[in-house]
């Protein structure tokens, strides 16, 4: 197979340098040209990727590996036929189609050829946010009358789009925040294949507020614990997959994923435990956790039972099961929903089931791990947050609920006189 490395081709008296492509078989070489422009310091070549902190570095790390993706399935594709590549049939395959005005190339139909080429290159989810862009552009369009093109995205055109999200579909101001990020995404694209676009598209704002996380106390994790669910078989292994998460901080398309060939006898010195190793489906990057004696339990619970080490089933219908779980176990402490629609924050009081999710669980893992006094640095390392910053909310999180049971704890008695 072909050696892949990319590299800036750094040029004196210049800022930004084009970043290559550098390919090698045999004795055969290729360059190409990925049209991405760094400065040196944005550019980590050890690890061949673009630096976490650079503004937009996930999407242009995604690029680069959509195109090491493209050279091996090139190569495997020629080695089934017994052929060797060319550099010219390789440089020919790997040219990105520009697009001439005759080709009548609309917005609708570009969208769903990105889509086409994105199934090959990102995650589902990936792509399912993609799909849901598409729907609600479609839906925009009907709705404005808009004849939506590339010359129409300016700022009118992203005015009106954030007010049909906000009138039409009544998203929260995070859902908003995605599709514009995802537009920009796709408008990347489309410049990357030679479609002129209107250039108002780099200044779309994308803004994010902090959900609130929701976690359960420790006292609301030993009530599920001990939760007889022998009669509903599903809902005991949602709960023991729910608790699993709970007790190792793994997002659900970890766990789901989770196989016995990752889980392994950790001996080193006086230490030894069992660990779980995998490349983590969100960051691709490599994790190695210590199993608890809690998360042990479970997973010998289902030893051999099934060709993962859990009994995972959708995320959907987990999350299903556990708002009625959650809502058999009186797990009913109020707590504020926070949404903002349409930029204004919207609080509700609802009980603490109704927002039970999987995600709860790495809320809850990491908020009992501080207030176990686990250090941040370790809790980070853990849940494989490449920033300590993402880590440190769970540290507010854990400030805020200890000032609030201060304040409870010794809330004045009305009844004494005095000071």
């Amino acid at each position: 197979m072909a050696s892949i490395n990319f590299y800036l081709g750094i040029k004196k008296g210049q800022e930004t340098h084009f970043l290559y492509m550098y390919v090698r078989y045999g004795r055969n070489t290729f360059k190409y040209n990925t049209r991405e422009k760094l400065e040196v310091k944005q550019w980590n070549p050890e690890r061949q990727k673009v630096k976490p902190s650079v503004t937009g570095a996930a999407e242009i790390n995604s690029y680069l590996e959509s195109l090491e993706k493209k050279i091996d399935g090139i190569f495997r594709e020629y080695k089934t036929q017994g052929i060797i590549p060319s550099v010219d049939l390789l440089k020919e395959r790997m040219q990105l189609k520009v697009i001439e005005p005759q080709d009548k190339v609309t917005f609708f139909s570009l969208f769903e050829k990105f889509l086409s080429v994105s199934s090959n290159s990102k995650t589902y989810n990936t792509v399912r946010n993609y799909k849901s862009l598409l729907n609600h552009l479609k839906n925009f369009n009907e709705t404005y009358k808009y004849n939506l093109d590339f010359d129409k995205i300016n700022f009118s055109f992203y005015h009106d789009l954030v007010e049909y999200c906000v009138e039409d579909c009544s998203m929260a101001s995070n859902t908003i925040a995605s599709v514009i990020k995802n537009l920009k995404v796709f408008l990347k694209h489309a410049e990357e294949v030679g479609v002129k676009v209107n250039q108002d598209y780099l200044k779309f704002k994308v803004s994010y507020k902090n959900p609130e996380r929701i976690f359960l106390t420790w006292e609301e994790v030993k009530i599920l614990q001990k939760l007889d669910l022998s009669d509903r078989k599903s809902w005991e292994q949602v709960r023991d997959v729910y608790l699993f998460g709970c007790y190792t901080g793994l997002r659900f398309s970890d766990i789901e994923k989770l196989k016995p060939e990752n889980v392994y006898e950790f001996n080193e010195g006086k230490l030894k435990t069992t660990v779980i190793r995998i490349i983590q489906k969100k960051t691709k990057d490599y994790l190695e956790i210590a199993l608890n004696d809690y998360a042990k339990e479970i997973i010998n619970k289902y030893k051999g039972k099934f060709t993962t080490c859990l009994p995972v089933i959708s995320n959907q219908k987990t999350n299903d099961h556990l708002k009625d779980i959650g809502s058999f176990a009186e797990i009913n402490s109020p707590v504020t929903k926070v949404e903002y629609k349409g930029g204004k924050r919207v609080d509700t009081v609802v009980p603490k089931y109704t927002l039970l999710t999987m995600h709860t669980a790495r809320h809850t893992f990491a908020t009992l791990s501080l207030q176990r006094q686990m250090p941040v640095e370790v809790l980070q390392k853990i849940l494989g947050h490449r920033k300590i910053n993402n880590t440190m909310i769970y540290a507010k999180i854990v400030d805020s609920h200890k000032h609030t049971e201060m304040l409870n704890v010794w809330k004045k008695d009305k009844n004494i006189k005095g000071r």
